[in-house]
């Protein structure tokens, strides 16, 4: 693997930053959606030496890998914009990156592989946890956490805050809507492709048979990860993403025991590969046209909700206000990202005449599932005469809506 590396490592790097710039290219008509406009936020506020902070306000949910690497993106490129961050993104996407929810899986993990290894009939699965490698190298991880940990500590008062407030998101989200126990099951086949599915079961036998021990952290890891994942009542293919590298190992192993098939029926070793080949290329391009066939569409008819009126109302509301002005509105990452100004959300009915006095610009829209009800009722307090004095601007296209509102017109209204 070493030299493999030394040899097509710098193909593989090239690939991937053309890679990057197409997907960049191919994605500029869109916008960020809110959580990529919140890591971008933070990107941007590291880049400036505001701290890790969005809109102002310190951060303590997000993962600072991300938000550092677009950090470092924005800071060689000597720009900061859509197109640069989405480089970094794609290679996080590629390495296919546990997200905050499965990050929160890996203590569990860790004491799951123990007990197998300790209850492993090999005796070199105890010498794995029973050695000085195995004890030192908690030291080495509490390396790398404690400044994160630090930071959560002297900025929120709790250390692990960020991994409090994730446990909780997919139990509160979306109260209303419910997905049966065999949601991720079902949708595996599509998510890794037949073939690749078909290959990881001849696999999974390989394992049993050779007591592979990375073929069984990766299906023990697969499992955990789906029966954890199909607990919770919310699901979506999005949360399991990260265990699909690890799908690849079994169908591997299963690639290679039909080579070995081929090879005691032909008899004849030469033949045996080039059949391999021919048919390991096969699966590769029949699996790359599927995916095409699949994300095409997607890729040319999907838009970002809000684009592109909402992006042009950005740009109005930095034209119209200052660097300090405080903005209300409903989808505050994006409104922050795409305006560079701080940011609060609607407030409560009871409590919104207070906190509009804070503010110098309001921002509503017909897109944002977030937005409070009675948002909407503010735009019956508008005026042709607010439009015509630049108090007021309106931003729609065919599908969406994005008003700007000068908070002193709703002031005097109320």
């Amino acid at each position: 693997m070493t030299a493999f590396l030394k040899k097509q490592g710098p193909i593989i790097l090239v690939l991937l930053v053309f890679g990057g710039l197409y997907s960049a290219s191919l994605n500029s008509h869109g916008m960020f959606m809110w959580d990529e406009a919140e890591y971008a936020s933070i990107s941007r506020s590291v880049l400036n030496g505001e701290g890790f902070s969005i809109c102002g306000q310190p951060n303590p949910l997000r993962p600072p890998v991300l938000p550092l690497a677009g950090a470092a993106a924005a800071l060689l490129a000597g720009n900061p914009a859509d197109p640069i961050l989405k480089i970094a993104v794609l290679f996080f996407a590629l390495a296919a990156l546990l997200t905050r929810y499965t990050a929160l899986l890996f203590g569990p993990l860790v004491i799951i592989f123990l007990i197998v290894a300790w209850l492993s009939p090999e005796k070199a699965g105890r010498e794995h946890i029973l050695n000085r490698h195995f004890l030192i190298s908690p030291f080495a991880g509490i390396v790398l956490l404690l400044p994160w940990l630090l930071r959560q500590h002297i900025t929120f008062g709790n250390a692990l805050v960020g991994f409090q407030i994730a446990s909780g998101q997919l139990s509160a989200f979306l109260p209303g809507a419910a997905m049966p126990w065999w949601f991720y099951p079902a949708a595996l086949p599509e998510m890794l492709s037949w073939p690749i599915l078909l290959l990881a079961l001849p696999g999974l036998l390989c394992i049993y048979r050779e007591k592979s021990g990375l073929g069984l952290h990766a299906v023990v890891t697969v499992v955990f990860v789906l029966i954890w994942f199909s607990t919770f009542r919310y699901k979506e293919p999005r949360l399991i993403t990260g265990m699909l590298p690890l799908v690849g190992i079994p169908a591997a192993l299963g690639l290679r025991e039909v080579q070995h098939r081929l090879a005691l029926l032909l008899k004849q070793p030469g033949r045996t590969k080039a059949l391999l080949t021919v048919f390991a290329g096969a699966i590769l391009l029949f699996t790359l046209i599927l995916n095409c066939r699949a994300t095409m569409p997607t890729i040319k008819n999907t838009v970002a909700l809000g684009y592109p009126s909402f992006t042009q109302a950005m740009e109005r509301l930095q034209a119209v206000s200052t660097r300090s002005d405080l903005v209300m509105g409903p989808n505050a990452p994006q409104i922050c990202w795409y305006a560079n100004r701080n940011v609060i959300d609607f407030p409560e009915r009871e409590n919104f005449e207070e906190d509009l006095k804070k503010a110098s610009w309001v921002v509503v829209t017909n897109f944002e599932r977030g937005q409070k009800a009675y948002a909407m009722d503010l735009l019956k307090k508008i005026r042709q005469k607010d439009l015509d004095d630049q108090n007021v601007f309106v931003f729609r296209d065919n599908r969406f809506v994005t008003v700007l509102i000068k908070s002193e017109i709703l002031r005097l209204r109320m």
